[in-house]
């Protein structure tokens, strides 16, 4: 066999259409397979987007009214609760005076989460029973403010606070 005849039979076994595993990745395997034409025909997508806007409605509904009768019971309410203050875990028991409640869904799980006066969120452990300790305290803004706050000091040495990275100002001044 002389060359010529060689590289023919080479690039005629190597074509995609004769050899496509020759190809490596680029092969266009088989051509994808079309719907079907003919026949009954169901498409399953209306009914399940039916389903999650059920399940989205009901998954509502029962938020609300859990969110309801937890607010009868403690909205405004000092309370001691087992609950992780800011995020879920961690947690321990904690006096909050509760302003708001809501309801979060997190993962896979909801949880009960208490919207103290502090500002702070508390999730409830669920575990646990809740103690109503009374009305919630309000917090007094009659406290004045100090508007003559001292820097803190370094050293002994009271150090004027910048108000910001290459600020020329000095607070106070």
């Amino acid at each position: 066999m002389n060359l010529s005849e060689i590289a023919k039979k080479i690039l005629s076994e190597d074509s995609w259409g004769n050899n496509p595993s020759a190809a490596g990745a680029m092969s266009p395997g088989k051509p994808p397979t079309q719907a079907p034409t003919g026949g009954n025909l169901y498409n399953a997508q209306n009914d399940f987007q039916k389903f999650e806007t059920r399940l989205k409605k009901e998954e509502d509904a029962a938020s609300s009214e859990l969110k309801n009768s937890v607010g009868k019971n403690l909205k405004n309410k000092k309370v001691l609760a087992r609950a992780s203050k800011g995020s879920i875990g961690q947690y321990q028991d904690y006096e909050v005076n509760v302003s708001d409640i809501d309801i979060q869904l997190i993962g896979d799980e909801h949880h009960i989460v208490l919207a103290g006066t502090d500002k702070k969120d508390y999730f409830l452990d669920t575990g646990h029973q809740v103690k109503i300790l009374g009305a919630a305290e309000q917090k007094s803004s009659s406290s004045p403010v100090n508007k003559n706050k001292q820097s803190p000091s370094v050293g002994g040495v009271v150090q004027p606070q910048t108000l910001g990275v290459g600020s020329n100002k000095v607070s106070g001044a």
